[in-house]
């Protein structure tokens, strides 16, 4: 934990430093829930039709950004639990692809975001464990 928890007070003391990063920062779950609403209405509906990659590009990046300003303020849950969210937004793309473009790139982005998800789950609940003892 303590070497996660450098990291994220690391992760922090940059973005305080940083004049426009520094107001975002109590905005995480803002932008995670946003960003995250963005990828999932362009996966079912292919919201923004004629500027639908742009739309998911910057409902991904800022989705990103949610979980980077998350774990600077080490707010866990919400890292593992947008990962695991972004796994299955990537799986269900995948399974569109089937019936359409077909791509193994949306399967491949999910095993790892899946694998990201578990690995920081596991870690969050092994601390959990180790502040009840």
């Amino acid at each position: 934990m303590n070497s996660y928890k450098n990291i994220s007070d690391e992760l922090r003391s940059c973005i305080v430093k940083t004049s426009f990063l520094k107001p975002l920062l109590n905005m995480d779950v803002v932008f995670i829930f946003a960003g995250g609403l963005i990828l999932i209405l362009n996966a079912l509906t292919g919201f923004g039709s004629g500027f639908g990659e742009l739309i998911h590009t910057l409902g991904y990046w800022g989705f990103l950004l949610g979980l980077l300003l998350a774990f600077a303020n080490f707010n866990i849950s919400y890292v593992w639990m947008g990962t695991f969210g972004l796994a299955a937004i990537k799986a269900f793309v995948f399974i569109k692809s089937i019936f359409g473009s077909f791509s193994f790139m949306p399967l491949a982005q999910a095993i790892v975001y899946a694998f990201l998800g578990y690995v920081i789950y596991k870690h969050a609940s092994n601390n959990n464990a180790d502040i009840a003892k």
